[in-house]
C-alpha cells in the first residue's frame, strides 16, 4: 500500500500531538511534518511535498484556508483537509467552494479520517 505523506497544522500544540499519535498509528500514514500556525504550513508544504495536509481552520495569523490557498498556488496536487471544532453547513460549503478537498469536524475525525486516507492510499504496488 502506498502510503499518505502527510502534514499536520493546528495551533493547539495538544491538539497536533494527539493528532501525531493518532495518524503514527494508522500503516497508511507517514507523518512528515507537523506545523504550528498558516504560514509556517506553507512553508513546510514548500519544503516536504506532502500528499495531504490536515489543516486547522482557525489559527491566529493565517488561517487554515488561506494557508490552502497558499499551498494550492505552487502544489495543487497536496489535497487539503480542513478541521474545525465548530462543524456548521455553512462553514463546510465555504471550505467546499474554497477548493478544501475535505471538512472534518475534529470530534469525528478518528471515526472518519482512516477510511478518507485508505482511499487515497490505493491499492499497494503489485
Amino acid at each position: 500500500m502506498n502510503r499518505v505523506r502527510t502534514l499536520i497544522a493546528d495551533d493547539s500544540r495538544a491538539f497536533r500531538g494527539a493528532l501525531a499519535r493518532f495518524l503514527g498509528a494508522l500503516p497508511d500514514v507517514e507523518l512528515v511534518g507537523a506545523a504550528s500556525g498558516g504560514q509556517e504550513s506553507v512553508e513546510m508544504a514548500e519544503a516536504l511535498r506532502p500528499d495531504l495536509a490536515l489543516m486547522d481552520f482557525q489559527m491566529p495569523g493565517m488561517n487554515g484556508l488561506e494557508a490552502m490557498e497558499r499551498i494550492r498556488v505552487g502544489m495543487p496536487a497536496i489535497r487539503v483537509i480542513i478541521l474545525t471544532v465548530h462543524d456548521s453547513e455553512d462553514l463546510r460549503a465555504l471550505c467546499h467552494e474554497r477548493g478544501a478537498d475535505g471538512f472534518l469536524e475534529k470530534a469525528r475525525l478518528t471515526a472518519e479520517l482512516p477510511a478518507l486516507i485508505r482511499s487515497w492510499a490505493g491499492p499497494p504496488p503489485s
